[in-house]
């Protein structure tokens, strides 16, 4: 840890991981290709987008930002702001409720299974598993895409 100048624990520099994280997250943020394509098209035959993610409101929001992408959601749930994380289901209800829908009108795309997928489904939104990873070790019935683009098709 002191190789690269960042003290994990009972710091007396300020050079403490967390800090770090929260102000240096967003240059490690990957936007999907075709995202902001995507999210355009959805938006032009007049669905809603919003976005669930887990993290620091300072960190997350700030990702956002940075990515160009947050001024394409309706609405944003950071779990640092409301208080619980995926895959708890009240935070996808949380998101449907800030679109002013029932959580049964949405569609929730997501990479991570055990936070994304198993907590939208137990919210009641039909779940989309975003995998890029090659074939699949786990068979899941539940549409798979591979590229974001493909959620238009499912539309």
């Amino acid at each position: 840890e002191r190789e690269f100048g960042i003290c994990l624990k009972d710091c007396t520099e300020s050079h403490d991981f967390n800090e770090w994280w929260e102000a240096n997250l967003w240059r490690f943020t990957v936007v999907f290709e075709n995202a902001e394509k995507t999210l355009k098209a959805i938006r032009e035959k007049g669905y809603l987008t919003g976005i669930v993610t887990n993290g620091s409101a300072y960190g997350q929001n700030l990702k956002l930002e940075r990515s160009g992408l947050k001024d394409m959601f309706d609405a944003v749930v950071v779990s640092g702001d409301f208080g619980v994380h995926k895959p708890d289901p009240a935070i996808f209800r949380e998101a449907a409720k800030r679109l002013n829908v029932s959580c049964e009108e949405c569609m929730f795309v997501g990479d991570t299974f055990p936070k994304d997928i198993l907590g939208a489904g137990r919210a009641g939104m039909k779940p989309v598993w975003i995998w890029t990873h090659g074939p699949r070790v786990m068979k899941a019935d539940l549409p798979v895409i591979s590229d974001i683009s493909q959620i238009t098709e499912l539309l």
